[in-house]
């Protein structure tokens, strides 16, 4: 009887740990999926219709989501150009600040609240400074927060405008 009961009790301590490694399978192959399924949202500047370029007087933001899961409550904002708001843009039937599937494109269009001087130039911008920052917050699938910043930079000055030329320097993704 007594050597029952020790082949019984061996056999439930070997179940217990074999129950244990498929539990913590179980736990890797779901932080694999939840690492597998994220959002990256990659950022490009574009002028706004016929103008040549985008300026600091106003510019199209295109947001695409170049990663491997849908964004979430997309929340963009500008750092450094307080004179741009966000204008109605061209709707998008696929993306917008809800969310913004794998592949889609979100577009949006800031434009300067008041119309500068023309021929003037901007006091503090010079060619080739940094103008200014996108911020762009979201959520993945699982609720994991993440960030995007872009940083923005004077090319050169237009002339016509007496504005400044505007392009990406740098973006970092994840912070």
């Amino acid at each position: 009887m007594y050597a029952a009961f020790r082949v019984v009790r061996l056999l439930a301590q070997q179940v217990g740990i074999q129950a244990s490694a498929v539990a913590r399978a179980v736990d890797l192959g779901q932080a694999q999926r939840r690492d597998a399924a994220r959002p990256v949202l990659a950022v490009t500047v574009h002028a706004l219709e016929e103008r040549a370029e985008p300026t600091t007087a106003g510019f199209r933001l295109a947001v695409t989501n170049a990663g491997s899961g849908p964004a979430f409550a997309v929340v963009v904002t500008l750092v450094g150009l307080p004179s741009l708001v966000e204008a109605d843009a061209p709707v998008s039937a696929w993306a917008s600040h809800d969310l913004i599937p794998v592949g889609q494109t979100l577009a949006l269009d800031f434009a300067a609240t008041e119309p500068g001087l023309r021929g003037t130039r901007h006091t503090g911008l010079r060619d080739a400074q940094p103008a200014g920052e996108v911020l762009l917050a979201f959520r993945d699938s699982f609720n994991g927060e993440r960030a995007t910043r872009a940083r923005l930079a004077t090319t050169r000055w237009v002339e016509e405008s007496g504005t400044y030329g505007l392009r990406v320097t740098t973006q970092v993704f994840g912070e």
